[in-house]
């Protein structure tokens, strides 16, 4: 699973950013969601050369557009400002959560 933080181009911190995640993959490739949640995953690694992302938060300059497509998601086990590096923790805890598409640059 990926985490990123998302806000436009002029966010600088967390009352205007928030957390997307791209989640990992169902066990069973017969899972419904499987298709979906497989194709983003593949999309976010490609943009970035197929690296596998760190294990920290990266801020991009300039920043990267995007076009998200995702659930809404109110995260109660993470409270507001709890996710994220100091100084870019988004100041609520909805998230888009389980992200379905996204496109890079649009």
């Amino acid at each position: 699973m990926f985490h990123l933080l998302v806000g436009d181009k002029d966010c600088a911190a967390g009352d205007c950013l928030i957390t997307v995640e791209i989640s990992g993959l169902p066990q069973d490739p017969a899972d419904p969601s499987y298709p979906a949640l497989s194709a983003v995953r593949a999309k976010f690694l490609a943009y970035f050369n197929n690296q596998q992302p760190s294990r920290h938060y990266k801020q991009f300059a300039p920043p990267i557009a995007v076009a998200l497509t995702g659930s809404v998601f109110f995260d109660v086990d993470h409270s507001a400002g709890a996710v994220g590096p100091a100084g870019l923790k988004p100041s609520s805890a909805w998230e888009i959560h389980r992200l379905t598409n996204i496109t890079f640059e649009p």
